[in-house]
């Protein structure tokens, strides 16, 4: 089994603190990373500024590995052999059905059960929980996500949902989904930005001011 690294942002320097621990878990010097975004990065954009990120770590070799557009079956063993596989921030829902539509959610798993390390920065983080029912819940209110979020499953690795930028959500939508949590009994972990959660195997290790939402209830974990 591997480790996740679940990255609300990537932007503010507080995020040195989770990047020290995941370029400490390589135990190598210049690992090469596998690159996911979550749609299509034509112009590789997104890339570059992941790139230069990295960078600064001594990365080796930042792989891009595109799921639309320019989706090359061929790379799947050299992502496999890469000493990480990072997935992009964006659309929870969209960065799903990719993955899905690729079969690549049985992938990342098979990766990651082989000792592999997933680093997830916002919907690319969400996906290696329970599931994206908290994005329907924003999208299309709480009866739509009550009625989807058993049809909206992630790639379930750690037995709950993840919720990013928490420092950014409105009050009214952070009560939804309370309520959410409360009707579905699902636990969520939100986290502000600079902040996170490290999962190796079963021990969570929690990255500054993350709190659980459970049964209608949100407490600060540390």
């Amino acid at each position: 089994m591997g480790k996740l690294f679940m990255y609300s942002d990537q932007v503010i320097d507080e995020n040195r603190k989770i990047d020290k621990k995941l370029f400490e878990s390589f135990g190598k010097a210049e690992p090469v990373i596998a690159y996911i975004p979550c749609n299509d990065d034509g112009d590789r954009s997104h890339y570059r500024k992941q790139l230069r990120y990295y960078q600064r770590y001594g990365l080796g070799e930042l792989l891009f590995f595109d799921i639309a557009d320019e989706y090359d079956e061929g790379l799947l063993e050299a992502v496999m052999e890469s000493d990480a596989i990072h997935l992009s921030g964006g659309s929870p829902l969209i960065f799903r059905e990719n993955l899905r539509k690729r079969g690549l959610d049985s992938f990342l798993i098979d990766y990651y059960n082989k000792g592999g390390i997933l680093a997830g920065v916002s919907g690319g983080a969400v996906q290696f929980g329970l599931g994206a029912g908290i994005f329907d819940l924003f999208q299309n209110g709480l009866e739509s996500a009550l009625q989807t979020y058993t049809q909206l499953e992630t790639l379930q690795v750690v037995p709950f949902e993840f919720l990013p930028h928490y420092n950014r959500w409105s009050v009214s939508f952070k009560q939804s989904v309370e309520e959410y949590t409360f009707t579905t009994g699902r636990v969520v972990y939100a986290a502000e930005d600079g902040d996170g959660i490290i999962a190796d195997g079963k021990e969570l290790t929690f990255i500054g001011n993350v709190k659980r939402i459970q049964m209608g209830r949100t407490e600060r974990v540390l």
